[in-house]
């Protein structure tokens, strides 16, 4: 090890200049440009000075930010909406209307008989009013909506789902021209009770929806293929062209080479460079010795 720090020492100015070789190549080969750059000017609204440009490769068409905001704006507008059927509490209201409903009418009302048909008949409503469920808030008109219902999901128009406050109307209209129309105070009297709200907003289900649709919106339309024209000389950079073009630029600055292509270039960089600074080196020893052997220099 002595001996190894002694040849150090004693050659340190030989060391030293080897040192220097080594890290200019590598500062050198670091600032080389490594990728392909575009090398047209795009300016929108102005002329195209260059010669007719036609595609290099196949590459797609990018879209604007304004074309991806109104994507996301359309989704979100148009968003699908999810609810929940909670079948547990329209169990409990049949469970309820069959145990309690009979001491809702009173002989003074109706006669016995008549009296059990309207029970049969209010039982038939909660089984038409049930399908789709109730909701405690409003929902909006001709709507599509997704409802889930134990493990199925149902798309159905919005309005297929009453809400509470609609009670008395669909009452009304679930009996107007039946035999029972006359009835309908008593009918009201009778299922108000026991109808209970068992349709829910999904908010999570729904945002989660959404943000599938808008991780899923394509960020390309369409595609130009390998000597297609782009654009001819003297034309105005605008519109498609515009975008076609800085798709292309795009496409230039950020396509990648393999890994092996890559370490080719860097290697032949290296070798290129170790070449012309060998090269200046003997030129150095052979017509400046005073300015190789001086390390400051």
């Amino acid at each position: 090890m002595k001996d190894f720090l002694n040849k150090i020492y004693l050659n340190h100015a030989f060391v030293y200049k080897a040192f220097l070789f080594v890290l200019t190549t590598i500062l050198i080969v670091y600032l080389f440009p490594k990728g392909t750059f575009f090398k047209y000017d795009i300016q929108k609204g102005k002329i195209w000075q260059y010669e007719d440009l036609y595609a290099p490769f196949d590459f797609a068409i990018q879209k604007t930010p304004e074309q991806l905001a109104k994507d996301k704006e359309e989704i979100i507008t148009n968003k699908r909406l999810f609810y929940v059927y909670d079948n547990a509490v329209a169990d409990e209201v049949f469970k309820e209307y069959n145990e309690k409903s009979a001491l809702t009418l009173t002989d003074s009302i109706t006669s016995l008989p008549f009296r059990k048909e309207l029970l049969l008949q209010g039982k038939k409503f909660l089984k038409a009013l049930y399908k789709y469920g109730v909701s405690s808030k409003k929902l909006s008109k001709n709507k599509l909506i997704t409802l889930r219902k134990s493990d199925e999901a149902i798309d159905l128009l919005s309005d297929k789902i009453y809400d509470e406050s609609e009670i008395d109307s669909v009452i009304a209209q679930f009996f107007k021209g039946t035999t029972y129309s006359n009835f309908v105070p008593e009918l009201k009297l009778l299922l108000k009770p026991f109808i209970k709200s068992n349709v829910y907003f999904d908010n999570n289900y729904t945002n989660k929806f959404i943000q599938n649709e808008l991780d899923a919106i394509s960020l390309t339309e369409g595609k130009i293929n390998k000597g297609e024209l782009i654009i001819s000389k003297g034309s105005k950079v605008e519109g498609k062209k515009y975008t076609i073009l800085k798709s292309l630029k795009s496409e230039f600055n950020t396509q990648l080479q393999s890994d092996s292509s890559y370490y080719w270039l860097v290697f032949g960089y290296v070798i290129l460079v170790s070449l012309v600074l060998i090269m200046l080196l003997l030129f150095l020893k052979k017509y400046r010795l005073e300015i190789f052997d001086n390390n400051n220099k």
